[in-house]
């Protein structure tokens, strides 16, 4: 989320970095490195889940999915807030309008995840996101990418694992 004080020219690389993804799916080359699930997804434009939270961040997985099983989620104490750590300085972002006034109940702790959810894998950088996928579609539109599944997008772009059984 903070990658614009690290560089004023952040997004033209996130921008670049696309356009190498995309012009490899272009002239059909393997890319060597995987890129995370989710990624695979919001390039297909397809639904995220609770279940994508762990490949960016297992812990908290694990803590939204004990949050959906319990009895009474009220006892954690929880709004529909985040802090988040920017550079020393803790900032309390609201995940819904309003949301340091509703307490996490039975009621609403689905919703609660399901914004959770799109926090940790959209919301923290939706300009560099839009940029890499941006730099995607200049080279390949996205009527051509939105006939692959998200594991076939990623066999096209990684190819096949090669399994070395010794």
């Amino acid at each position: 989320e903070a990658s614009g004080l690290a560089s004023d020219e952040h997004l033209s690389h996130f921008y670049f970095c696309g356009l190498l993804i995309g012009k490899a799916l272009f002239d059909a080359q393997v890319i060597p490195a995987h890129l995370a699930l989710p990624m695979y997804k919001h390039i297909c434009a397809s639904p995220l889940s609770l279940s994508d939270v762990e490949f960016a961040d297992s812990a908290m997985h694990r803590s939204l999915n004990s949050l959906l099983d319990m009895d009474d989620p009220s006892l954690v104490c929880l709004d529909f807030t985040t802090t988040v750590d920017m550079f020393g300085e803790a900032v309390v972002k609201e995940r819904v309008p309003g949301g340091s006034d509703m307490e996490v109940t039975s009621a609403n702790v689905a919703a609660y995840v399901s914004a959770m959810v799109k926090h940790i894998l959209h919301d923290n950088m939706p300009h560099q996101l839009s940029a890499f996928l941006r730099g995607i579609y200049a080279v390949v539109p996205y009527a051509l990418l939105s006939v692959f599944s998200f594991q076939e997008l990623e066999l096209l772009m990684c190819g096949l694992p090669t399994i070395d059984v010794k």
